[in-house]
């Protein structure tokens, strides 16, 4: 559920943040119209080897990636 709260009731930003902790966004009015939204941060774990899984979608990398390259790949380039 979504709170919404008029930006002349706010006196300090602490206010807004204690907001936030009950609830996951908040929604400024001004006049009764909404002029922004906040959303709670949430900072992305990241593992000790440094990889995010499923960090950019609709990449794959093939089963064979890290596979030794055949004899003949390395016979057929020139140098």
């Amino acid at each position: 559920m979504t709170m919404t709260v008029d930006v002349s009731t706010v006196q300090r930003i602490q206010d807004l943040l204690s907001l936030l902790e009950a609830d996951p966004e908040v929604v400024l009015t001004q006049a009764n119209a909404p002029i922004a939204k906040l959303v709670s941060f949430k900072p992305l774990h990241v593992p000790p080897n440094g990889r995010v899984p499923n960090l950019v979608p609709n990449i794959w990398i093939s089963d064979d990636f890290d596979d030794q390259m055949p004899e003949q790949y390395w016979n057929s380039r020139k140098l």
